[in-house]
């Protein structure tokens, strides 16, 4: 995670063997639990629901974010206007991590 000024400006995922940066997510804003006062729980299963960037899915996978069965929490990646917002969420679509909205994504792996 890279801050500007203490607020998150990109999140930077690096090749652990070639030692280079594969991913750049640029952020445009983060909402937190607290934001919404809600208390942070631990997640144990986290599937992905819905993906409108599909930019995404390798970033994910790289994650090991790929589950798609027996979960109670989700990742939904929505676009809205010119950015993806990546909200989790319970099985009653109740916040269970921040929001995030981002305007621009890089994958170096194919640069």
């Amino acid at each position: 995670m890279d801050s500007d000024k203490g607020n998150p400006r990109r999140i930077l995922l690096y090749d652990a063997i070639q030692n280079k940066i594969r991913y750049e997510i640029k952020i445009k804003g983060v909402s937190t639990l607290s934001d919404f006062r809600i208390e942070r729980k631990k997640i144990d299963k986290i599937c992905i629901r819905n993906i409108e960037c599909k930019e995404f899915i390798p970033f994910l996978i790289d994650l090991n974010l790929f589950n798609i069965s027996s979960c109670d929490n989700f990742i939904d990646i929505v676009k809205k206007e010119e950015i993806c917002e990546i909200k989790f969420v319970n099985k009653f679509e109740k916040p269970v991590g921040p929001i995030i909205r981002t305007y621009d994504f890089n994958n170096y792996l194919y640069k």
